[in-house]
């Protein structure tokens, strides 16, 4: 909907009533508290580090009790969607797949539920990868149950989940991750089609970095205070400069590769703030090759 202040999200009921003698129907729209409101632009005057740093802690309060709340801030309409299907999948008890890019995060929202997860909150999270491990291992866990990279299990291994999982309903839940949704690698014969669906009662899906390039201001603002908590140094923000060389970086490992570059920036940084020369080469070097698209190669016909 939107508004003076930009798009708002809101939440809508709807009631069926009847009128009385008469053949007609209607319904009740209720439009509840705004979900959340789209922001302005993040890398405007007011993405400095003071109102970062403010934003940080305003969503970290709103959020507090999700596990570990960092890696889900963003004000993406698709971050405020993921938190809203993490309280979900915390008050219910069915199997979650969690698909993402790798190092977008992905164990991360699945210990979010755990932990929020009133029920099993206490009982241990087993993570297991897929691609080396077999049913008898997931037989012997008593709790919670995360499956790394489900798509990625041996056939065999496959053919036996949909029994393993109804024969552990209500002992073991079933948290998964992937790269895609199963039910789709299923349609092309890449994965059991019943497993597929009994692992992904509710799918929560992370977009990737690049996707929500607005919240990167504030991403790296939280890894730049993360590596303050873990010394001495304190860096307070980073230049429009350097802001601009990330907004530009591929991020072919998301998330984990955002928190490493800031870390050797932090570390590399003399001063109070972050410059663009404090930022890895790895970094100026993408921007440059950016700026030199590849030539087309020419085709040779052969007789």
């Amino acid at each position: 909907l939107p508004s003076a202040a930009g798009d708002v999200r809101r939440r809508v009921r709807f009631v069926p009533f009847k009128i009385d003698d008469a053949d007609a129907f209607g319904v009740l729209a209720v439009a509840e508290e705004p979900l959340w409101e789209a922001p302005a632009g993040l890398l405007d005057d007011s993405a400095d580090a003071a109102s970062l740093h403010e934003r940080i802690q305003r969503l970290r309060n709103r959020f507090r009790k999700l596990y570990h709340i960092d890696r889900l801030l963003g004000d993406h309409p698709a971050m405020w969607r993921v938190r809203e299907q993490v309280a979900v999948a915390a008050g219910s008890r069915a199997s979650v797949l969690i698909i993402g890019p790798s190092g977008s995060g992905r164990e991360h929202v699945a210990r979010a539920i755990q932990t929020s997860d009133s029920q099993a909150a206490n009982a241990p999270l087993v993570p297991l990868a897929c691609a080396l491990v077999g049913t008898e291992l997931l037989r012997s866990t008593v709790a919670a149950l995360l499956r790394r990279e489900s798509s990625t299990g041996p056939p065999a291994d496959q053919a036996d989940l949909p029994s393993l999982i109804s024969a552990a309903a209500g002992r073991i839940r079933f948290l998964s991750t992937a790269r895609a949704r199963l039910v789709d690698l299923a349609a092309q014969g890449k994965f059991l089609t019943l497993a597929a669906h009994q692992l992904s009662t509710l799918t929560i899906e992370l977009p990737s970095l690049r996707e929500r390039r607005g919240d990167l201001p504030l991403l790296a603002q939280l890894f730049l205070e993360r590596a303050n908590a873990r010394g001495s140094k304190q860096v307070s923000g980073f230049e429009e400069e350097a802001l601009d060389l990330l907004a530009a970086y591929p991020w072919t490992r998301d998330l984990d590769e955002l928190e490493q570059i800031v870390g050797e920036a932090h570390a590399a940084c003399a001063g109070a703030i972050v410059s663009a020369t404090d930022l890895p080469a790895s970094l100026r070097l993408a921007q440059d090759a950016l700026a030199r698209p590849r030539r087309e190669e020419e085709t040779i016909v052969l007789d």
